[in-house]
């Protein structure tokens, strides 16, 4: 039912990307994408605690899968935006407006945004990603700051363990959640180029119905 509270300048209520973020949370996750994320979670923390890898061997897994993740994630992104742009710009704009104007029984927003807001979560989680593989690349270099910090304390050791660890099972358990999300934008892609064309297809079937009676 149409909501009649709803009108256009609930389109601009979001200003920036977090407030975005924040009004995405409304939208569900995907159970699956949860819950094998964090059984994905757990198999790197056991693999961390149990494996005999050296520290030496995980400051190096973690230096060059967060090199490769910068990159991966960051190409793949450019991709994934050029289709999102190329499908908002040649959707139809009344389809759009007719789901600006409805509320999404469960989030409870427009079915615009609800829809919009799984695409536009989609490229957070990549851009905070690519941000934490920055992060790894720039500061946990040889010479970087990361190295210099856990010299200044006796037990240096024990916590470059324990920080190769930890940034070890992140950078995992990162590479699955964004592979999710990727499962994730294909499907709702998808799913909103099949809505877009049964709206045209439901709209002729009308205008033809019309044009017989």
């Amino acid at each position: 039912m149409k909501n009649e509270t709803l009108d256009s300048d609930a389109l601009l209520s979001e200003k920036n990307l977090f407030s975005i973020y924040v009004a995405a949370r409304k939208v569900r996750s995907s159970r699956f994408n949860l819950i094998t994320t964090v059984i994905f979670f757990v198999a790197a923390v056991l693999q961390a605690v149990l494996s005999p890898q050296t520290v030496e061997a995980k400051v190096e897994f973690v230096r060059k899968y967060a090199d490769f993740g910068f990159n991966a994630a960051l190409t793949t992104m450019g991709f994934l935006v050029a289709g999102f742009t190329i499908f908002a710009t040649l959707s139809d704009p009344e389809l759009f407006i007719k789901m600006g104007q409805r509320l999404h029984p469960d989030s409870k927003i427009s079915w615009l945004k609800h829809n919009f807001f799984l695409f536009i979560r989609v490229f957070i989680y990549f851009i905070v990603f690519i941000v934490w593989c920055l992060l790894v690349i720039v500061f946990g270099s040889k010479s970087g700051v990361v190295s210099y910090l856990i010299m200044l304390f006796d037990d240096a050791a024990v916590i470059r363990e324990w920080v190769a660890s930890a940034a070890q099972v992140l950078l995992i358990t990162g590479f699955y959640f964004i592979l999710m999300q990727l499962k994730s934008f294909v499907f709702n892609m998808h799913h909103a180029v099949m809505t877009s064309l049964k709206w045209k297809w439901d709209k002729a079937d009308k205008a033809d119905k019309g044009g017989e009676g």
